[in-house]
């Protein structure tokens, strides 16, 4: 991934977080050291047997923690997927209502499957691999403005959840797995990739239209290829416009990519698998987009740009209060470009350029647009991440978060200001506030923080905690800072943690330094030897 010739086909170092030089490490990672090489125990070999048999069956005591959180539209109340016990694999739709502080299972997969085992299809399976997914069951959901529901696939099907008295209706989708169902804003429709197509499934007559016909292993729609989800961090292939009676498509033309074929070494009586793989160097998919409406399907717009300049398609933004947008980039990702699409003919102009002789990283969250019509946008340009501040017209209006703050990723934009992830510190993602004038700049929390707004409200907010002496935790909080309460974790803690001391170390005449986590038992006290 560091191959910076013209030849590279995939792009550099865009896993989170990719702001600075961060020195936060997977805890568990630490636990383990931790437990292999302490001194003191009487039997370390045991000792470190059982820790290492805790630490495969609690997928490294991961497992009963929340994940996925996100706040519904109207602030009242968090969904969020655990498993159902410590060490069981297989996720379950919960909802923390900010009101009562209650928690309630929505939706279990046994239940749904009557007892059956879920089973994946292909493309599925190379999905969770590309977000390194590791459970099962229900293990991702979409929300849309409407809070009363939540959609989530489970075993290649679609299902709909009314939040009011927890109904859960399978949608029927014909023959074939589903991919990456995803309801309209206005919460009446639900899009899904079948088959190497797009549908889009009317909830209020129960009848499925499909937007695409003629998709094939060949020309495919409706699904982000594999250089976007494993390298560019995006997921989905489709978009809604705003409007809900409009939708933004993916056209992959994977004829030129080779065809690798991929064994399983678990089950090596099965033939191998026949898959694209586009390697270094080699054909990628040819990325195209296209802009239809969901009533008449037939009138297909082409969306327009210099695809032999900005083969990458990195995003693609139709904002509630903005113009639709779309991210592209070079093959050697030099040069990238914000572009804006006019949806009635197709065509794009360029608000903002962005240019590295290394290469220019990806920020998803951008552009953020805001009401009235400027958007938000980060950096690099002058040596280290800046948030700024850009006129419709992609002009630069100001710097709202200069480089010297290290800003690290965007949480959201509300009434009292954005909040961001910034550090000075390697070890650390704060949570930090600003006005969207620049001023006010206030530290909101330190620690190590993600933080998560959903994409229909502003009010509360999740965080997640963690320390030197605690894996994650989940808060839910206010804008003002209070904490409503936190999401329940069931999830087994490790025996004990470690002491961490995290220091400067200096090396070659001083002329160079790094960071470094000094993993110490609990009775060191000799701090006079090299790290």
């Amino acid at each position: 991934m560091t191959d910076e010739t013209e030849d590279q086909a995939v792009p550099k170092a865009i896993q989170e977080p990719r702001r600075g030089n961060s020195l936060v490490v997977p805890f568990f990672l630490l636990l383990t050291c931790f437990w292999m090489v302490c001194p003191g125990r009487s039997s370390p070999s045991s000792d470190a047997d059982r820790y290492l048999q805790r630490l495969a069956e609690t997928q490294n005591f991961s497992l009963g923690r929340p994940k996925q959180a996100e706040p519904t539209a109207d602030g009242k109340a968090v969904i969020f997927v655990r498993t159902l016990s410590p060490q069981e694999r297989t996720a379950a739709l919960y909802e923390f209502s900010t009101e009562s502080l209650e928690t309630t299972l929505l939706a279990r997969p046994d239940v749904l499957l009557g007892g059956a085992t879920e089973q994946l299809s292909p493309e599925e399976k190379a999905r969770r691999e590309r977000t390194r997914m590791t459970m099962g069951g229900i293990t991702s959901f979409k929300l849309s403005r409407d809070p009363s529901e939540v959609v989530f696939s489970l075993n290649g099907k679609i299902f709909v959840l009314k939040r009011r008295d927890g109904k859960v209706t399978p949608l029927d989708t014909g023959e074939g797995p589903v991919i990456d169902p995803t309801p309209s804003p206005d919460g009446q429709y639900v899009a899904y990739a079948r088959n190497n197509n797009l549908f889009v499934y009317n909830l209020g007559t129960h009848q499925a239209r499909a937007i695409t016909t003629d998709g094939t292993e060949l020309k495919s729609y409706g699904t982000a290829e594999f250089v976007a989800q494993e390298e560019m961090d995006r997921r989905s292939g489709y978009w809604w416009l705003p409007d809900s009676r409009s939708i933004v498509y993916q056209i992959n033309d994977n004829s030129p990519v080779e065809v690798w074929h991929v064994g399983d070494p678990a089950s090596p009586e099965n033939h191998p698998l026949a898959v694209r793989y586009p390697r270094p160097g080699k054909a990628n998919v040819s990325v195209r987009l296209a802009i239809s409406s969901i009533d008449q399907p037939q009138k297909v717009r082409p969306i327009e740009w210099d695809y032999d300049r900005y083969p990458y398609l990195v995003s693609v933004t139709p904002a509630e209060n903005g113009p639709l947008t779309i991210t592209v980039e070079t093959r050697e990702q030099h040069d990238l470009a914000l572009m804006l699409v006019d949806p009635a003919t197709g065509q794009t102009k360029t608000l903002v350029q962005e240019h590295d002789p290394a290469w220019v990283n990806i920020d998803q969250k951008m552009p953020y647009w805001l009401p009235g019509g400027k958007f938000l946008w980060t950096s690099e340009r002058e040596g280290a991440w800046q948030l700024e501040l850009h006129q419709a017209d992609g002009q630069l209006e100001k710097d709202i978060v200069p480089p010297d703050v290290h800003f690290q990723r965007l949480g959201g934009v509300t009434a009292s200001g954005v909040f961001f992830l910034a550090s000075k510190d390697p070890t650390k993602h704060q949570i930090w506030r600003v006005g969207l004038d620049g001023r006010d700049l206030t530290l909101v929390s330190d620690g190590v923080h993600a933080v998560n707004f959903g994409d229909h409200q502003d009010s509360i907010y999740v965080d997640v905690l963690e320390t030197p002496t605690a894996l994650a935790r989940s808060f839910v909080r206010r804008v003002d800072g209070t904490t409503i309460g936190e999401l329940p974790s069931i999830a087994e803690e490790p025996a004990s943690y470690p002491r961490l001391e995290f220091t400067l170390v200096h090396y070659i005449r001083d002329l160079y330094s790094n960071n470094v986590i000094m993993l110490l038992h609990g009775n060191w006290s000799d701090h006079t030897g090299a790290a």
